[in-house]
């Protein structure tokens, strides 16, 4: 068996301006206080942090959609990460203090 290199956390929107970039950039700030140290792959050139790709989910939803990607299986340090009770439930702590947070004022809801 091999482990390969790829690591890190990151997310995904439609291209273009969308509300899905807000809801991307709170999961960025969130991910950034709950995963010290580990990588979180972005991409500033439209000026907000998440990367866009034309993924169907994505496009086709009536909601803002925003796809993440949690680590590596196949990475050694990425599969104990995600295999640590401890560090997974830091990883969902991200995602539910920022889809609950509503004073932030994220999204219009």
């Amino acid at each position: 068996d091999r482990w390969y290199d790829a690591t890190g956390w990151c997310a995904y929107t439609s291209r273009g301006n969308t509300w899905a970039d807000a809801l991307a950039t709170c999961l960025y700030t969130a991910a950034q206080a709950h995963l010290p140290g580990k990588r979180l792959r972005t991409d500033y050139t439209d000026a907000d942090p998440d990367l866009e790709a034309d993924f169907y989910i994505l496009r086709h939803t009536t909601a803002p959609a925003v796809l993440t990607e949690n680590f590596f299986m196949d990475s050694h340090p990425d599969c104990a990460f995600l295999l640590s009770p401890e560090d997974f439930v830091d990883m969902w702590q991200a995602y539910y203090e920022k889809v609950t947070d509503k004073d932030k004022n994220m999204l219009p809801l």
